[in-house]
């Protein structure tokens, strides 16, 4: 199968799907601004179209001469499917280049932010043109689907599907792996750690994740860190903000930060913590909740849509997303807990990442639906 993928190439959820694809067997030529690393012998990297002609002296800018060119791509590789990650404008591109069949994959934020009070009605206007003209739509998210089918202005064809991750390599470590990372942050072993992972965005909000860590912090027996994984950093602004927040709270030496963990180590990073926290106000199905669940860990989270309906019950805490003081109360009931507790939804959240969230099970489904796409042909 020759598929034609559209995804963000320094991203590591593009870079494990395209790993699935090669896995698989597929002929991959992905498309982007930046190249993956370590593409195998059976993948082509083309650098994605400009809208630029230059004619002697003088350059056209033109949304269409990139079309064109997109058009020429798809004509000359005649993939078997087109498949684009994150729906941006270049979904509107894939729409106005006649590319088919078309399929695509929404991450949440590229979906939910026409939906932001200050949202451009212009652009969710094509973005609904491009998910009305797919063959078929891939969310990890209820809401999101719904939110696809608004912008569309009607029925889109698709499904539910995680960024599954490999539970073989996502699982708990021992305790020597444990005790050395931390000794790597200078936080003693029998100390309480709790963990933020989320990229580093405004909206999965640390700057409360800090202040309800600083209230629970006065109430724990022991001495409690918490550790920011600075992934994805959008802002240096933000980061400064939430740094000079925790010399102003008195805490700063209570807090870590972790920069540049490559993905192979992440389990290490989960195997140090205690417990893991998620406190965005809008979010898609976070594939760290699959991550800290394999891992064995435990989530509190506020209580989003996006989270509803996936089984995470057994092993997340959810509280309300406009009440920091919720999210205080859970940290400190968390380790009040009793440790025979704790360890059985530890168990239960590992099984229940191995039965929902293994990419495998990811794999197979995405290439079940491949075949379904292309054996109904293009549906415009």
């Amino acid at each position: 199968m020759r598929v034609m993928l559209l995804a963000p190439g320094s991203s590591i959820h593009s870079q494990r799907n395209l790993l699935w694809l090669e896995n698989a067997g597929c002929e991959v030529i992905f498309v982007d601004f930046t190249e993956p690393p370590s593409l195998n012998a059976r993948t082509s990297f083309v650098s994605y179209p400009s809208g630029i002609l230059e004619m002697g002296r003088v350059k056209l800018y033109n949304r269409r001469i990139r079309w064109l060119r997109l058009h020429y791509l798809w004509r000359r590789y005649r993939p078997d499917i087109v498949h684009l990650h994150w729906v941006d404008w270049r979904a509107y591109d894939c729409h106005k280049a006649r590319l088919y069949p078309l399929v695509l994959t929404c991450w949440g934020s590229d979906i939910n932010q026409h939906f932001e009070p200050n949202a451009d009605p212009t652009y969710a206007k094509s973005t609904g043109q491009a998910i009305a003209s797919a063959d078929y739509v891939f969310a990890d998210a209820a809401e999101v689907t719904k939110r696809c089918q608004r912008l569309a202005g009607g029925f889109v064809p698709g499904e539910l599907l995680l960024l599954g991750v490999n539970t073989d390599h996502f699982r708990s470590v021992d305790a020597e792996t444990r005790r050395a990372f931390r000794q790597q942050l200078d936080i003693p072993e029998d100390s309480e750690v709790l963990l933020s992972v989320r990229a580093w965005k405004r909206e999965h909000r640390h700057e409360l994740i800090l202040e309800a860590f600083a209230q629970a912090q006065q109430c724990l027996s022991r001495a409690a860190y918490l550790v920011f994984n600075l992934y994805n950093v959008e802002d240096d602004r933000y980061e400064e903000e939430v740094r000079k927040r925790a010399v102003q709270l008195g805490i700063l030496q209570y807090v870590r930060w972790i920069q540049g963990l490559p993905h192979k180590r992440m389990p290490e990073l989960y195997a140090m913590a205690d417990v893991v926290l998620n406190f965005p106000l809008v979010d898609a199905f976070p594939v760290s909740f699959i991550e800290a669940a394999a891992s064995g860990k435990l989530v509190i989270s506020s209580d989003l849509l996006a989270y509803h309906g996936m089984g995470l019950d057994d092993f997340c805490s959810f509280v309300d997303k406009d009440i920091v003081s919720d999210l205080t109360r859970a940290i400190i009931d968390f380790f009040g807990e009793p440790l025979e507790k704790t360890l059985a939804k530890s168990e239960q959240a590992r099984r229940w990442a191995q039965r929902v969230g293994d990419e495998r099970i990811s794999t197979s489904r995405l290439l079940e639906r491949y075949r379904d796409v292309i054996r109904h042909g293009h549906r415009k």
